[in-house]
């Protein structure tokens, strides 16, 4: 609590210092000191430990969400390079897959071509005969 947000705790506050300060201060201001300054220091000393605690824990807990942020972040890099030489390594099968495909083809359609020309000789060599 704030003494500026109480009148009356103000008042007590602003009128410790007062007595200390002049020793012919008035008996009102001694007896405000007397029944509040205490309590007003209290409850300042508890705002002050109560501002130290809450700038503590906030640090603390900024410090621990960047910790986690930062654990997170490497985390994702490392799934996402993870998958990256997966994806890698895939589209390298998938090329040499390719690559096997085209040749068996061109051998498939260089084997019919001699194929096409062997049965055009038997069938020639038939007809000489026939």
């Amino acid at each position: 609590m704030d003494t500026e947000s109480s009148p009356m705790l103000a008042d007590a506050s602003a009128s410790g210092a007062g007595v200390a300060d002049s020793g012919g201060g008035s008996n009102l201001d001694k007896v405000r000191d007397l029944l509040f300054g205490a309590e007003v220091r209290r409850l300042v000393d508890g705002q002050r430990e109560l501002d130290e605690r809450l700038t503590s824990a906030v640090a603390s807990l900024r410090s621990d969400t960047l910790q986690h942020l930062q654990d997170m972040q490497r985390a994702f890099e490392a799934a996402i390079n993870s998958l990256n030489d997966l994806l890698q390594q895939e589209a390298a099968r998938i090329d040499a897959d390719m690559r096997a495909t085209d040749e068996r083809l061109d051998s498939a359609k260089t084997d019919r071509k001699l194929l096409a020309k062997l049965l055009a000789k038997m069938a020639a060599s038939l007809d000489d005969k026939g």
